[in-house]
């Protein structure tokens, strides 16, 4: 009888410049830099089933994440969350990571949505894509509503460092399954960035 399937787990820490009454991620970095205003995404990213997840065109998974903002202190637990890892994107070759959770500060809800874009034609440009969350923050549940706030959140060397070396297979009962199970992973992360760079 077949065990439980292999999964994976890791965490990533986004950080960044950031500022409300900005709607546009590149003017809310440059502004958040200006006032001294940042925001991190603490996100832990999950994936029940590296089969399933691999075959799903979306290639969604799980999120639990928080928010920290200066302004607003403390990290802010979110719920509602989103998460989809290389899935296909609007352009042609063209790939998308998508994190959104929904938080609630002073009696409000916000909804954040940070996306990564790889680019077939920025094919140089391969660590600094797929580590640059353009980010948004929209007043109230979800995405339809008017956004408050943006930035740019950047995945640094470090928390790279952090995120592969605390990568952590579900499921396994031996250390060959986790080596299955993160070469799983890293087969679909590379193969999906090598057909989205290579024609």
């Amino acid at each position: 009888m077949p065990g439980d399937p292999l999964g994976l787990q890791f965490n990533e820490v986004m950080s960044g410049a950031f500022a409300l009454g900005e709607t546009d991620p590149q003017a809310g970095a440059d502004r958040g830099k200006k006032e001294k205003t940042t925001m991190s995404l603490q996100a832990k990213c999950t994936i029940d089933n590296l089969d399933a997840f691999i075959e799903d065109g979306n290639h969604a998974g799980k999120l639990d994440a928080s928010i920290q903002f200066t302004p607003w202190g403390v990290a802010i637990p979110g719920d509602s969350s989103k998460l989809n890892l290389l899935s296909p994107g609007a352009a042609r070759q063209e790939r998308t990571m998508i994190y959104e959770t929904r938080i609630s500060q002073g009696g409000k809800s916000y909804y954040f949505a940070g996306k990564k874009f790889v680019h077939h034609e920025h094919g140089p440009e391969v660590l600094k894509e797929t580590t640059t969350l353009y980010s948004v923050l929209h007043d109230g549940n979800d995405d339809s509503g008017p956004i408050v706030g943006a930035g740019i959140l950047i995945l640094g060397p470090a928390a790279i460092a952090d995120l592969v070396r605390n990568m952590k297979v579900l499921n396994a009962k031996s250390p060959f399954d986790t080596a299955r199970g993160i070469g799983k992973y890293l087969r679909f992360f590379m193969g999906s960035l090598w057909d989205t760079y290579i024609p």
